[in-house]
C-alpha cells in the first residue's frame, strides 16, 4: 500500500461548511426531491429507509420499459452496481442518458469496480455517460482511474492486469478446491487403512485359528493313521487304510483351502489402499485494500478526465473536482461492519445535489458529513453493528441545527 497522505495539505476547517450542511439537510426536509436508485437487493432498504430519515422520497425503479417516462420527472437518479446483471445494465445506460437529458443530476457508485471485465467496462462506460458525481472507495476509485485512461497503452496495460488478477485468482481458488480435496481423500483413506489394519489383525487371528486346527487335524489324522494301521492289518480286506486316507487328505485341503482363499480374497485390497503422502503446495494471496487517502491523485485525475465530482470514502471521506480538495472527517468505524451503509450515503448525495445541482460539490461533501454525523450520535446509543443501524436512521432524521452546525467537520486540503 502506497502512502500518499503527503499528496494533501491540510488546512483548518472553513467555518461556512456548518451551515451549509444544515441549508443543505433542511432544503431537503422542505422539498422532499424524488430520487430514483436503480440499485443492488441487498442496499434497497437500507437506501430508501436513509432517504426518507433525511426527508427526500426514494424510488426504486429500475425497470427499463418505465425509464423514459418516470427518470425525467425525478430530481435525481442514483445508479449503484452491486448487483449488476447483463440485463440491468441496459436500465442503467437508458436512465442516464434520460437524466443528462432532462438536465438532472445522477450519482454514479461503480461498487466493486475491478472484480470483474464486465463490471469495469460497465463502470466505465457509465463514467462516459458524465454523472454529476461518483463516489467508491479507494479500491473503486483506483479501478476507474486506471481505466478510464481510454484505448493508450496504460489504460490497456491495466485491463491486463485486471485480466491477470481474475486469472491467478481462479487459480487460486482452484489450488484450494484441489487443497479441500485432498485433505478429505486424506482423511478417507486413513480411515480405510484405520479400518483394514483392524481386519488384517482380525484376519490374522483367524488365519492363526485355522493353522491350529489344521495342525490338530492333521494330528488326528496321524493318530487316526496310527490306530487304522493296527485296524487295516486285521481287516486289510475292508479297505479302512484308503478310506481315512482320502477322508484326512480332504479335511486337511479343505482347512487349507479356506485359509488361503481368505488371504487371495483380502491381501490385494491391502496392496491397493497403499499411497504416499506428500506436501502440499499452494498459492495463497491476501486481499489488498486501500485507505482513501491512497486514492486522492487518482480521485483527481478521474474528476479532470471524466468532468465529475470524485468522492474517495474512508476514514476520511474525500471529494474533489480535480482542483479544489476537501475531507469529511466525520464518522464511526463500526459503520463499516454495516451492509449497504456505503450505497446509502450515495444516495444521501443524490438528494443534497438534486437540491442544489450547481453546487454538488458542497452538496456531496456536506451529505458525507451529515451521514457520518448520524452514525457518530447513533453509536452513542448502539451495542453493536444491528442497533447501529437502527440507531443510525433514526439519528439522521431527528438531526438538528446545532447538531449538525456543532458537529460538521469538514476539512479544506486545497
Amino acid at each position: 500500500m502506497v502512502d500518499n497522505t503527503h499528496q494533501v495539505k491540510h488546512q483548518q476547517t472553513s467555518p461556512e461548511w456548518g451551515p451549509t450542511a444544515w441549508a443543505h439537510l433542511s432544503t431537503v426536509r422542505t422539498q422532499s426531491p424524488l430520487i430514483q436508485c436503480i440499485t443492488n437487493f441487498v442496499s434497497m432498504d437500507l437506501m430508501a429507509n436513509t432517504l426518507l430519515s433525511a426527508g427526500a422520497s426514494p424510488a426504486m425503479i429500475h425497470s427499463l420499459r418505465e425509464i423514459p417516462e418516470f427518470t425525467p420527472r425525478a430530481a435525481a437518479l442514483c445508479v449503484n452496481v452491486g448487483t449488476l446483471t447483463a440485463e440491468w445494465l441496459p436500465a442503467m445506460r437508458a436512465a442516464a442518458e434520460a437524466a443528462g437529458k432532462a438536465g438532472k443530476p445522477w450519482v454514479l457508485d461503480p461498487v466493486a469496480a475491478g472484480a470483474s471485465r464486465f463490471r469495469l467496462e460497465a463502470c466505465r462506460e457509465l463514467v462516459g455517460m458524465r454523472p454529476t458525481v461518483v463516489r467508491g472507495n479507494g479500491s473503486e476509485i483506483l479501478a476507474l482511474a486506471n481505466a478510464s485512461v481510454g484505448p493508450s497503452k496504460a489504460g490497456q496495460a491495466a485491463l491486463q492486469a485486471y485480466d491477470k488478477a481474475v486469472k491467478v485468482s481462479a487459480e487460486r481458488e482452484r489450488y484450494r478446491t484441489d487443497r479441500d480435496n485432498f485433505k478429505v481423500k486424506f482423511k478417507t483413506t486413513e480411515s480405510r487403512l484405520q479400518e483394514t489394519d483392524a481386519e488384517m489383525e482380525k484376519l490374522k487371528k483367524e488365519l492363526a485359528e485355522a493353522k491350529t486346527a489344521a495342525a490338530t487335524a492333521e494330528a488326528e489324522v496321524e493318530k487316526m493313521k496310527v490306530e487304522e494301521k493296527k485296524k487295516l492289518d486285521e481287516a486289510d480286506a475292508k479297505g479302512y487304510e484308503a478310506g481315512i486316507k482320502r477322508a484326512a487328505l480332504e479335511y486337511t485341503q479343505t482347512a487349507h483351502q479356506m485359509v488361503n482363499d481368505a488371504l487371495e480374497e483380502r491381501l490385494p485390497e491391502f496392496f491397493e489402499l497403499g499411497y504416499a503422502a506428500g506436501a502440499e503446495a499452494m498459492a495463497t494471496g491476501v486481499d489488498s485494500s486501500h485507505e482513501s487517502t491512497d486514492a486522492v491523485e487518482a480521485a483527481k485525475s478521474l474528476a479532470k478526465s471524466s468532468g465529475c465530482i470524485v468522492a474517495v470514502s474512508g476514514a476520511v471521506d474525500f471529494v474533489t473536482d480535480g482542483q479544489r480538495v476537501v475531507g469529511a472527517q466525520n464518522g464511526v468505524a463500526m459503520m463499516q461492519k454495516i451492509t449497504a451503509t456505503g450505497c446509502s450515503v450515495t444516495a444521501l448525495i443524490a438528494a443534497f445535489v438534486a437540491i442544489d445541482p450547481l453546487h454538488a460539490f458542497e452538496a456531496t461533501a456536506t451529505a458525507l458529513s451529515i451521514f457520518g454525523i448520524a452514525g457518530e450520535i447513533g453509536m452513542d446509543m448502539a451495542k453493536g453493528p444491528a442497533s447501529l443501524r437502527v440507531h443510525l436512521i433514526d439519528s439522521l432524521y431527528g438531526l438538528d441545527q446545532d447538531t449538525v452546525v456543532r458537529r460538521v467537520n469538514i476539512i479544506n486540503f486545497s
